[in-house]
């Protein structure tokens, strides 16, 4: 039994949204995150947005900063092991229409594409045995040790959930870059090291067979289902990066590389074979958002230019005429006739 995804995006994304479990066990020690997001010109609204997306790097980053911060060495478990399986986005509507593990495992491989084109799942089952794989496009060139740990405790929830009373750790073996970051005797589960590259979880394949029973937990909540996917071609993803960001007055080549996790020159090339530029993409993003603030808000024009990134209003309204032929007054008079 095997499942993969097709081909990878040129951008490796993850939901930012999906960091919302650490920062609730944060919250939950007292322990003030805005400074620390500020430290990846992020804040605690963006988290929230389902619709912002962040370069997997930099989801690694910020995983491994919030642990390191919080003192516990096993950050990412208890993060991955607050949840509800059931209910967590992306598992929250494939668990109450599959009728076993094994369904339910194959349609969160389908599923999760919604929230990061940055890993690759498959499982495969071979003597009796199944295997589980989360491997990552990229390591971001470093050891994301708790992003594996959160990983190997929601899959072992899954896992635990559809066996009930007959789960047995002593029967799963769970592969990750830092077995370091599982405690002693977790669950009874063997582990092993694994490289930088994900992570693995093998199993007794007739687990696969196993129906759900479906039990909502009161004390999480469910995330609401989302729309917005990170699979739409390097263009759409390179815009989707970068939209958060039209607020900054340097929001340059440079700038959006490293929003990207890439070389400005790689993400050059990059663009250029898809006909564009990053600056080129900057500006018709400001256009369009400049055109939809004019037509559909009553904030004023100079509110608009700094929203865009614009500290000077004339700068604004010269740049806003060479994209349009008309003055931001005009073209508001015009749109709302």
């Amino acid at each position: 039994m095997k499942y993969r995804r097709p081909a990878t995006p040129s951008l490796p994304l993850v939901r930012l949204s999906l960091v919302g479990p650490l920062l609730r066990l944060l919250d939950q020690q007292h322990i003030d995150i805005e400074k620390p997001l500020a430290k990846f010109s992020l804040k605690r609204a963006e988290v929230s947005n389902p619709d912002v997306f962040v370069p997997a790097p930099k989801m690694y980053e910020i995983v491994e900063s919030l642990a390191e911060l919080s003192g516990n060495p096993y950050f990412g478990i208890r993060a991955g092991e607050s949840l509800d399986p059931w209910s967590w986005s992306p598992l929250a509507d494939i668990a109450h229409i599959s009728a076993t593990l094994g369904e339910f495992l194959l349609r969160f491989m389908k599923s999760a594409q919604q929230d990061a084109s940055s890993v690759i799942f498959s499982l495969n089952t071979q003597n009796g045995r199944s295997t589980f794989h989360e491997k990552r496009v990229t390591d971001g060139g470093m050891i994301p040790r708790h992003n594996d740990g959160f990983t190997i405790a929601y899959l072992l929830a899954i896992l635990r959930r559809a066996l009930g009373p007959d789960w047995d750790g002593t029967r799963v073996v769970a592969r990750c870059c830092d077995p370091g970051v599982i405690p002693s005797n977790y669950m009874d589960i063997r582990t092993a090291k694994s490289h930088t590259f994900g992570v693995a979880i093998s199993f007794p394949a007739s687990w696969l067979l196993r129906p759900i029973a479906i039990e909502q937990s009161s004390t999480i909540p469910a995330m609401q289902p989302v729309e917005s996917s990170p699979s739409g071609g390097l263009t759409e993803d390179f815009r989707r990066l970068i939209q958060p960001y039209l607020h900054e007055p340097d929001l340059n080549v440079d700038r959006v590389a490293g929003i990207c996790g890439l070389s400005r020159r790689t993400l050059s090339r990059r663009l250029q074979t898809h006909g564009t530029t990053a600056q080129r993409e900057i500006l018709t993003l400001r256009r369009e958002k400049a055109e939809t603030e004019l037509q559909d808000t009553t904030r004023t024009i100079g509110a608009i230019a700094t929203r865009l990134g614009y500290s000077d209003l004339a700068v604004f309204s010269r740049a806003f005429k060479r994209w349009t032929g008309m003055s931001p007054s005009h073209f508001r008079k015009t749109s709302q006739r």
